[in-house]
């Protein structure tokens, strides 16, 4: 990979030719700043809250620490406080705002507006924007506090753009107290990483012990079974990641060939199956042996 040249990074030299160490240290700063942000975005997709919590900590420190930030680093400190919001979505207590009846999604949902010129998407954009309306009054109704969900509802009317029809759903709902109403009970966040954790530990088909040991928000055995099934066909299509190859290799070399359900409940793969990693192990053999074969050469 080619590094950028002094010229390229807008950086003076000293008049015996030498990059000043304040030049140096700025294309240092910045490199940090983007290896950063995009280990907060990977580890968000796999679910490592620990280690996506501490290099979050790390960006803002990083670029708090810089004299002057750019519309580019601001964007990038917004889009984490984005995500730190989802994962922290259901937890209620949590503030983010100085307002302390702001809830983590409601939070959100004021970043995500702030941030609509960047996403190019629109279709995606508004999708997101809808389930963080929906979400925000959900997660106050299935806790029981109905009092925070009219409150939502009216901060939301107030704030937001919300559409009529929407606004006329979440106001029904909130006005019967429903917080199982059909149009809320899409699986939240929290409960699908919930799901993949209970598979990983004790296997498919163990829906009720699952349930007993996880929080699903008043589900039942066979929701949880219809939504392990909606998750796998997402994953099948999912490419898999260079870690997930890495931690397949790992795994067939400590146990070996056919110990799937072994080394899928000590590597992390995700909500994958052992069949499927049985099908990928297959596939990065042959990948491997036309690697290894000498090519023929022509007579």
């Amino acid at each position: 990979m080619e590094s950028d040249t002094p010229e390229e990074c807008g950086t003076t030299r000293n008049t015996d030719g030498r990059v000043a160490f304040s030049e140096v240290e700025k294309v240092a700063r910045r490199w940090m700043i983007d290896f950063l942000f995009i280990s907060v975005c990977r580890l968000f997709k796999e679910e490592k809250y620990l280690e996506f919590t501490q290099s979050l900590k790390s960006l803002e420190a990083m670029i708090e620490g810089s004299q002057k930030i750019g519309k580019d680093e601001k964007t990038k400190i917004e889009l984490c406080g984005f995500l730190s919001r989802i994962v922290n979505g259901t937890k209620l207590a949590v503030q983010f705002e100085h307002n302390k009846q702001v809830t983590p999604l409601m939070s959100a949902l004021s970043i995500w507006e702030s941030i609509s010129d960047v996403v190019i998407d629109k279709a995606t954009y508004e999708k997101i924007k809808n389930l963080l309306f929906i979400q925000s009054i959900g997660v106050c109704l299935q806790q029981g506090s109905d009092t925070m969900a009219s409150w939502v509802l009216k901060w939301l009317m107030e704030e937001c753009q919300i559409t009529e029809n929407l606004k006329m759903k979440l106001s029904v709902i909130v006005n019967k107290k429903d917080a199982y109403h059909p149009f809320l009970t899409k699986w939240l966040f929290e409960e699908d990483k919930n799901l993949r954790r209970g598979v990983l530990r004790h296997g498919e088909g163990k829906w009720s012990k699952i349930l007993q040991e996880f929080d699903f928000q008043n589900r039942t055995a066979v929701m949880l079974k219809d939504r392990w099934r909606t998750l796998k066909k997402k994953r099948e299509k999912t490419k898999w990641l260079f870690e997930e190859d890495k931690n397949l290799r790992r795994g067939v070399l400590r146990h070996g060939e056919g110990k799937w359900s072994k080394i899928l409940q000590e590597f992390d793969f995700q909500n994958r199956t052992a069949v499927m990693l049985k099908d990928r192990w297959r596939t990065l053999k042959k990948n491997q042996e036309k690697v290894a074969r000498p090519h023929e050469l022509p007579t």
